[in-house]
């Protein structure tokens, strides 16, 4: 038991060891549509991994925007780098997200976020857990 713990930290270190190379690629050229919008509710520990899943997303699907839920974690220097790599990128922060008689506490406001969105546009909510490896038609 002891042992699979110190393998998952060793393993999750690893990773984002690789994962932080992602800060020293170019911005990442896409089709600015505001039709489309790729959506991920994004907290300041998994920046990199947003940076692979969006990257890689946006090479192989093209043209959207992109907006960025920050859940209040995001730092200055966070926004910094995430408008960086992402040319046109709308960062929203949770606060400011009126959920009405719904409750709070991140999940509300993502889909209350979402929704809103949805009323001019079409919605592709992408998990900064991912890495798109081929076309999305």
């Amino acid at each position: 038991m002891i042992l699979n713990k110190i393998k998952e930290k060793l393993n999750a270190y690893l990773f984002n060891l690789q994962c932080i190379k992602i800060r020293d690629t170019p911005p990442i050229q896409y089709h600015y549509k505001t039709d489309i919008k790729i959506v991920t509710q994004v907290h300041h520990d998994a920046m990199d991994m947003y940076l692979v899943a969006i990257k890689s997303f946006l090479y192989h699907f093209g043209s959207c925007s992109v907006e960025i839920l920050s859940d209040g974690s995001l730092t200055a220097e966070d926004k910094k780098i995430l408008k960086q790599h992402i040319p046109r990128v709308n960062i929203t922060e949770i606060a400011t997200i009126d959920t009405g008689l719904c409750p709070k506490g991140g999940t509300w406001e993502r889909l209350i976020f979402i929704l809103n969105l949805s009323k001019d546009a079409y919605i592709i909510q992408l998990d900064s857990d991912t890495i798109t490896v081929g076309p999305v038609p």
